[in-house]
Formats: structure tokens, sequence, C-alpha cells
């Protein structure tokens, strides 16, 4: 009996260093530490850290219309997991440059954050440089009760070196304050979710006489305006404001459960923007959205099962403002006399996934399902709209042999799409619609329900006592393509890093 006692003692001992060097694992084990409940660190006792360089080469014609078919992004990372009495910290920081090739599309950092976009056509060579912060704490006050609080920060700059050349300065911040009340092996919590982001999209040109190129700013469903790109219906270049400015404020509401081993959470949240500055504010848009997360656990720590369930439902609405000029005294001031709502998106995701690991693998394998509805409403009585469907199918394993962990995984998806029309029978005498960009629409819509294949594989050695060396590669080939150039899309990456 003593012999088994101290085997099984060096074998948690082995198999708690072998995963302390896998962050991503510890950080999925424990449920509260995806939520958004930073009191919920002291569920767990785990400490470790990690610190990694990387680069990253990609390539293929199959991607999205805003992406590059050739580029290349290097940065370095670290983060942290780390309890000390009645205190616990998490966080970390990274940094991340990118240079793409030959790209056009959208102008924003993150093209589709918004309900609208800006569009240019002239391939360029684009760079962004993204910095971003997070850290969270938690302290036990006694008796059952813990306070913690979160916060994230992340700044880009983004800039395109060639006609129509613009560059971008984007700010995001978020902060969570929690609470968090224990007793055995229940336990409750509730946070208040603040978040705002904002950016500027300034446009310029150089190389060329005045007002040769050409935007088009995508109303939702690429319907909108395509004109020079100093024209009224782009935004760009509006007298009194700076570039084309946009903000959005984000509040919201937490509440976190755990019994035993079955863990869940429901996160609320309802979001405010606006485009303009300066009394001149072209749109106005609104998001809310729920979240359910459902997770549990089974088996000892060195042979253990998990399951996760995850559910999310999202609607933005966008509306067009109707301006007007008034002076008096030699003092114009605008006014907003009303508004349009001219886009409505709704999106339902579903996700089931299971996940075993012990001392030698990791085994995670999922499915998704993702539906969009949007309809597009900027001419009374027209209103067109778009559903589609993703299904994904995925898994991905991590196998150890000694100095080893040898990376696979594999991907599914398929998808479809279907257009309506929900116009008033008023509607025939009405007018013509404003403009759709086709070619941009039916790319999107492609590569959004395109059937392709996603498969990965790499190697890791652990050179030395929390030193490891990674190199992997991914692979993705798109079936039955119209209207994307090409079928094939790789990626390879390298890293070296320290776990501690």
């Amino acid at each position: 009996k003593m012999k088994r006692l101290v085997m099984t003692i060096v074998l948690s001992a082995a198999v708690a260093t072998l995963w302390a060097q896998r962050f991503d694992y510890v950080e999925r084990r424990n449920g509260w530490n995806g939520g958004a409940n930073a009191a919920g660190l002291r569920r767990d006792s785990i400490s470790l850290s990690y610190a990694e360089v990387y680069a990253v080469k990609s390539g293929g014609e199959f991607v999205d219309f805003s992406s590059s078919s050739d580029s290349w992004n290097a940065g370095a990372r670290t983060k942290s997991i780390l309890h000390f009495g009645r205190v616990s910290f998490a966080g970390g920081f990274g940094y991340d440059y990118f240079d793409g090739r030959d790209m056009c599309g959208s102008m924003f950092t993150k093209p589709g954050f918004y309900p609208f976009d800006i569009l240019e056509f002239t391939p360029g060579r684009k760079i962004r440089e993204t910095y971003d912060l997070d850290g969270r704490a938690a302290i036990s006050f006694g008796r059952g009760w813990t306070g913690g609080l979160a916060a994230d920060f992340e700044a880009s700059n983004y800039a395109k070196r060639k006609d129509l050349r613009h560059s971008n300065r984007r700010l995001d911040f978020g902060v969570a304050p929690s609470l968090l009340y224990a007793r055995g092996d229940f336990a409750i919590g509730a946070a208040y979710l603040f978040r705002k982001d904002a950016e500027r999209v300034t446009a310029d040109e150089i190389g060329s006489t005045p007002d040769s190129y050409e935007a088009f700013f995508d109303k939702g469903l690429a319907f909108g305006v395509g004109e020079l790109w100093t024209g009224s219906g782009i935004h760009l270049d509006e007298s009194g404001v700076s570039g084309f400015p946009v903000s959005e404020i984000i509040h919201g509401a937490s509440l976190q459960s755990q019994w035993h081993r079955l863990y869940a959470e429901a996160k609320f949240r309802y979001g405010h923007g606006h485009t303009g500055e300066r009394g001149v504010e072209w749109h106005d848009f609104d998001s809310r959205g729920v979240e359910l997360r459902v997770s549990a656990w089974f088996g000892p720590e060195t042979d253990v099962h998990f399951v996760r369930l995850a559910a999310s439902w999202t609607e933005r609405r966008n509306r067009e403002n109707v301006l007007g000029k008034q002076t008096v005294n030699g003092v114009t001031e605008t006014y907003i006399y009303g508004s349009n709502t001219i886009y409505t998106e709704r999106t339902v995701r579903v996700k089931a996934e299971y996940e075993y690991a012990c001392a030698r693998t990791d085994l995670r394998a999922g499915a998704e399902v993702l539906l969009t509805d949007g309809l597009s409403s900027l001419m009374y009585p027209y209103a067109y709209g778009r559903k589609m469907y993703r299904t994904v199918l995925y898994a991905d394993n991590r196998l150890t042999a000694g100095r080893f962990e040898i990376l696979a995984s594999v991907r599914f998806s398929w998808g479809g799409s279907s257009q309506y029309d929900a116009s008033t029978t008023s509607a025939a005498d009405a007018g013509d619609y404003p403009e759709r960009l086709t070619q941009y629409y039916e790319y999107a819509t492609e590569y959004f329900t395109a059937g392709r294949i996603e498969t990965g594989a790499g190697v890791r050695c652990n050179v030395a006592k929390g030193i490891y060396v990674e190199a992997s590669g991914m692979w993705r080939h798109g079936f039955r393509l119209r209207y994307i150039g090409g079928s094939e899309a790789y990626m390879a990456i390298l890293k070296v890093g320290y776990s501690f």
C-alpha cells in the first residue's frame, strides 16, 4: 500500500508538471477562467506562466475578401496565473506586427465588427501593429466572500501604403468588477461589464490627381453608396470632421454558479454607438445579446473528461440619421431631424465540445452551428434579406512522447444561404433601390458558406526545463467555389517559449 501511495504521488506530480506547460489547458479546466467573474480565480490553485515569441507565414487565395493572400506576422506574448495566500492574479500582454500584400476591401481594423463598412479597391500593402494588455485580480474577504476585478486594453495602428491609402487608430477597453460567494461545493457570483471601443479611419491620396479613387459605403448586405472617396455618401472627407470616427459603449451583466463539478454562466449585454463627431452624427447603432455557457468535468485529475455547451444570440441594428444645417448669426449648426433603420442582423450560435486529458494526450472534439439573418431596409417600402448557416465539426489532439508533443487537427465545415424579399405590396412604384456591390456580396456569401476542409499538424520539443520550440502548419481547401479566385490557403507557425 505504501508503494502504491508513493507511485500515485509521483505520477500526480509528473502530470501537474506536464500540464503546467499547457497554459491553454489550465485556462479551460476551470470554467471560471473563461467567464467574466475574476473572483473565480480563487476556485483553482494551479499557478503557472509562459512567455513566447512567434512568427507566422500565410498565403493562398482562399481567404476573406479583405484579407491578404500573401502575409506574415510576428510578435511576443506572455500570460500568467498566480496564487498567493488570499490573493490571486492572472493576466498578460502581447504585441503583434502584421504585414499583408495585395490587400483591399474593408478599411477598418476588424472587418465586420460594425454593422456597416467602407470598402476600397486598389490592392496594396497593409501594416497593422497591435498591443494588448489584460489583468484580473481576486482577493478573499473571508466567510466565503471573494471580490474580483478584470480589465483589458487593446490598441491597434493600421495603415495602407498605396492610394487610396488610409491610416487607422483603434482603442478597445473593458473593465468588470465582480463578487463571488462560496460555501462548500456551491458557489455563486455576479459581475458588471463595461466596454468601450473607438476607431478613426483617415483616408488620403498622394500619388494621383485628386478625386480619382472610388470607395463604397456598405450599409448592409452590400447595399449602399459607391462614388469618389471624397463624396458626401462615403463620409471620409466631411467638413468639420476628421476622417471617419466611430465609437461604441457596451454595458452588461453576468451571473455564474457552480455546484460540485458543474459550472454555468449567463451573460447579458447592450451596446450603443455612433459614427461622426462634433454634433455631426451620420449613424446610430445598437447591439444586444445573450450568452449561456455550461461545463462539467468527471474523473480524477490524471484522467479527466470535460463536456462544454455554449449558446448565444445577438442582434445588431443600424440607423441612418437625417441631417440638416441651419445658420444663425453666421454660425452654422447641424441638426438631426430623425432617423431610419437601414439594417438589422440577428445571429445564433450553438457549440458543443468534449475533451479528454491524461498524462499522454489531450483530445478535443466538437461541433458548432452558426445562423445569421440580415435585413436591408434602406428605402421604404423595400426590404431585402439574406439567411446563412454554417456547420463546423472539429477535432484537435496533442500526444506526448518523451520530450516531444505531436499536434494534429482537422476541421470540416459547410453551409448555405437564401435570399428573401420582405418588401410591402406598394413597392412597385417606389423607385429604384440603392445599388448593390454584387461581386463583393457573392464573394462574402460564398466564403461564409463554402464547404471546406482544414488540417493541421505540428511538433513541440521541450528542449530543457520549461524551454520549448514548436513548429506547426495548416492547410485549407475549399470545394465548389465560383466567386473566390483560389481554393487553397496555408499557414506556417514557429514558436519559441518558456513555461514557468
